[in-house]
Formats: structure tokens, C-alpha cells, sequence
């Protein structure tokens, strides 16, 4: 997918730590993205009722303070069911198997820190499982 691509989709950018949270949206908004943020999952589920309409994907950290991400996913799938959400975590996958959903095409796990160009292709993929 290219940037001209991008320009519509909108990612629910969900990670408790502010200046990962900082240094990823500006990333993806200079890849053409529409950002939404949160900082735990709690507030995750706010955003998605304020603009449910408007997410494409979700990228989800996995644990955070107040609510973590598979606490959430439950709640943001009753929202909107088929929204596609991209795990996001400093934990290796093996680490936080236990927690993760396993619903794909909807749901993938992705390791930070993940460069422009990986993070860019899970988001696309998971959108495009979404629109297939």
C-alpha cells in the first residue's frame, strides 16, 4: 500500500507510554495515516464510541496500567466486530501468548520497536483482511 493509499485509513493508536506513543503517531501520520490515540485501553473503548465510524485498525499494546490490551479487545470487538487490531508489545509474543486473542485474520501480534517499514505492512495487511 502506498502513502496516496493510506490517506483515508485511520488507526486507533493505543500505548501507555507518551513518548512511544509520540515517536509512533508521528510516524504514521508522516506515512499518511489519520492517528486516533489512548493511553490504556479504557480509553481506547472511549475513542472507539466517540468515532467508530472512523477506525480502520487498531494498534494495540498489550499491557498498560488501568486496562490492558486483551482486556479491551473484547469491549472494542463488541463495538465494532470485524475491526482489525495489530497487538503491539516490548514482550516477546511467546511472553504474552497466553493473553492474545486468537481471532485472525482479524488479530496479529507485532514486537517493538518495529521499524516505519514493518509496522506499516502489519497495518496494512490487517486492514486489508478486514476489506477482503
Amino acid at each position: 500500500m502506498t502513502a496516496s493509499d493510506r490517506a483515508g485509513m485511520t488507526v486507533l493508536l493505543v500505548e501507555d507510554e507518551p513518548d512511544v506513543r509520540l515517536v509512533v503517531a508521528m510516524l504514521l501520520r508522516r506515512a499518511g495515516l489519520t492517528v486516533l490515540q489512548a493511553g490504556d485501553g479504557r480509553e481506547a473503548i472511549e475513542v472507539l464510541e466517540a468515532e467508530r465510524d472512523a477506525v480502520d485498525v487498531v494498534l494495540l499494546d498489550v499491557l498498560m496500567p488501568v486496562m490492558t490490551g486483551p482486556e479491551a479487545l473484547p469491549v472494542l470487538r463488541e463495538l465494532v466486530p470485524d475491526l482489525p487490531v495489530v497487538f503491539y508489545s516490548g514482550y516477546d509474543r511467546g511472553e504474552v501468548a497466553p493473553l492474545l486473542s486468537e481471532d485472525p485474520p482479524y488479530t496479529s501480534f507485532l514486537s517493538k520497536p518495529a521499524d516505519q517499514d514493518t509496522l506499516l505492512a502489519e497495518l496494512d495487511r490487517a486492514h486489508a483482511g478486514r476489506r477482503a
